[in-house]
């Protein structure tokens, strides 16, 4: 982890007024923002730090403590399960720890604004397969609205202005 990312991470940990807009206006600017590696729970994620959740990670790429124990609960090695709007691929990386070379991992992700980033997750790990698209109870397309904080992309334009101005997508649903 470069310079850099040592201190924002830090300077995200300590809660300090700015931290956020100082990430986001230094990812805007610097593609190696634009791509970087977090040792999340069940292995390493790739994160684009212009969105919103990833400054989180960057911080503590560990914190979905309470899900993590639900999944280790639930899945078992050998299971085939689903991460159905997959985002950065956090869970579907513990998934596929939990359930290791004899399950599988399905991760479902429609914005294209994730692709990069989870394309580059999953990459690494040879028990999970990508599909870039919605699903849905019928086959087609609709509309993905994304707003600036493309972590709060929806099928609903349901934001009412909260994450910015939202632009749209064309996605492909499989049933």
């Amino acid at each position: 982890m470069s310079i850099l990312l040592k201190f924002l991470s830090a300077y995200t940990r300590t809660g300090l007024r700015g931290s956020y807009r100082l990430t986001r206006a230094l990812s805007s600017r610097l593609s190696s923002l634009q791509d970087v590696m977090v040792d999340a729970d069940g292995g390493p994620v790739f994160i684009d730090l212009r969105i919103a959740t990833a400054r989180g990670l960057l911080a503590n790429p560990r914190s979905q403590s309470g899900e993590a124990e639900v999944m280790r609960r639930f899945i078992n090695e050998g299971d085939v399960v689903f991460d159905i709007g997959a985002h950065f691929g956090v869970y579907s990386v513990l998934m596929s720890s939990i359930v290791g070379d004899r399950g599988h991992v399905f991760a479902f992700e429609p914005n294209p604004q994730m692709l990069p980033s989870i394309q580059k997750t999953v990459g690494l790990r040879p028990n999970i397969d990508l599909f870039e698209c919605g699903l849905s109870d019928s086959e087609g397309e609709l509309v993905l609205y994304v707003p600036e904080d493309a972590s709060m992309a929806s099928f609903s334009n349901w934001t009412e202005g909260i994450g910015g101005n939202v632009h749209t997508e064309k996605c492909r649903l499989m049933t």
